[in-house]
């Protein structure tokens, strides 16, 4: 076999890019720039159209024509240069490699670190468990696609062509739409079902841990639960519906609740529901769900926010006998009584958490359990919480805004109704017909 001849691109240098689907030769020069500091590209030619199979430059017209040396040769490009060879032996040599379907230019880092947490977290083994080894990679390549660019399917095979993965392979956004419609909502609950068993066996590593070197350990289990609605131009899915949208108000949404582990932050629980239905209401379905599903619910706390929040859903989670954590508004009258109550406690340093920045009031609140020997009388705490350095900050803000809307109305301004909403309550105005401060709203 002869030595191939290389030509040469006096300066000029060659790099390839992917574009629809199609990967393309340019050339392009670099200039040093006085002002910046630093090179940038000066120009830039389109060379031709590169085979990523054969490794084949099919040059352009405008190329061909301003280096006609090129004309009537067989092209491919190599090592970032036009390499004249016959196609005997490049076969010969595509014999022996795999090709790759990685640009000249890759970015590792983030990609591989995800890759290997993924690795070493058992989540790529529970995905190929589900799915299958090659479903179960894409399936992968897919979610850290999505976790680093949130692009649209139709743009992976651009993205992975720039981006480090192993085993690299690009598929088009017709194969990922085949792939992901024959997932069933049984292969999600079982992959789902694999995290939380890890997650449970992580648990119970770190309370016998915990024992063996007779320190405190968890005595319970967290899995916070919350939930978010995306907005849908589809037509087909069952579950969108109209529903509260802090965005895209005119579209449908689908609602998702997920389960996240306290100890190790894994997502190890889904619930789909229609988009009109609130977290109050999806809340009774999550509890029958998790149970429906195996997830031991007796050694677990449930932790929610403040949406979820009613009294029979409380009253529910105490009659399953469920341990729960669960905000509460702040608008409820009986919350209200109790932070007045306890106004000098939540000042009071020795209610002061150093560590968390935070001052605590326990309170009991009695409810009734309802049994076959009659109702059961059960105390529950109702924990208030005072950030000082976060009511202070608040407490400036408010105190600087209020300064400023007495400026403009006692100089006859116009004030924004936003301005006017926050402060109305704490200004007056008095005998003399001059705006101040209310110190009563304000105490």
């Amino acid at each position: 076999m002869g030595r191939p001849r290389i030509y040469d691109t006096p300066h000029f240098c060659l790099h390839t890019y992917v574009r629809k689907g199609h990967t393309y030769v340019e050339a392009y020069r670099n200039e040093w720039d006085p002002e910046k500091k630093r090179s940038r590209i000066a120009q830039r030619k389109y060379v031709g159209v590169l085979d990523t199979t054969t490794g084949r430059v099919r040059l352009g017209k405008k190329y061909l024509s301003e280096n006609p040396q090129y004309e009537g040769k067989i092209l491919y490009y190599e090592d970032k240069q036009l390499v004249e060879r016959t196609p005997e032996e490049v076969q010969e040599e595509l014999d022996k490699r795999v090709p790759s379907p990685l640009n000249d230019v890759v970015s590792y880092g983030a990609s591989a670190a995800c890759w290997l947490v993924a690795q070493q977290s058992g989540m790529l083994e529970d995905l190929k468990k589900t799915f299958g080894a090659e479903v179960g990679a894409d399936l992968l390549r897919l979610a850290v696609y999505q976790y680093l660019d949130g692009g649209s399917m139709d743009c992976f095979e651009q993205w992975a062509s720039q981006h480090w993965l192993p085993k690299a392979r690009t598929f088009s956004g017709q194969r990922i739409s085949e792939m992901l419609s024959k997932i069933t909502h049984q292969d999600i609950t079982s992959y789902l079902k694999l995290r939380n068993h890890r997650c449970v066996e992580h648990f119970n590593k770190v309370k016998t841990q915990a024992e063996e070197l007779k320190k405190p350990g968890p005595r319970f289990r967290y899995l916070a639960l919350d939930s978010t609605a995306l907005s849908t131009y589809s037509v087909t899915i069952s579950s969108a519906a109209y529903g509260y949208a802090k965005q895209n108000p005119e579209l449908r949404q689908v609602n998702f609740t997920l389960g996240v582990d306290y100890l190790n932050g894994d997502v190890c629980y889904a619930y789909e529901s229609e988009g009109s239905i609130t977290d109050k209401s999806v809340y009774p379905h999550l509890m029958m769900d998790l149970h429906h599903n195996g997830y031991n619910l007796q050694d677990t706390v449930i932790v929610t926010d403040r949406g979820y929040q009613s009294i029979y859903n409380i009253q529910r989670l105490l009659d399953i006998e469920i341990n729960y954590v669960c905000g509460v508004p702040l608008t409820e009258e009986s919350v209200k009584q109790l932070f007045e109550r306890y106004k000098s406690s939540l000042s009071n340093p020795a209610f002061l958490n150093g560590r968390l920045k935070v001052a605590a009031r326990t309170s009991k609140e009695l409810w009734e359990k309802a049994t076959d020997s009659g109702p059961l009388h059960l105390s529950t705490s109702l924990h208030l919480y005072k950030y000082p350095e976060l009511a202070a900050q608040q407490a400036i803000s408010l105190h600087q805004k209020i300064e400023e809307v007495l400026e403009k109305k006692n100089s006859g301004e116009k004030l924004h109704s936003a301005d006017w909403s926050r402060v109305r309550n704490y200004i007056v105005e008095n005998n003399k017909n001059v705006w101040v401060k209310n110190i009563k709203g304000l105490v």
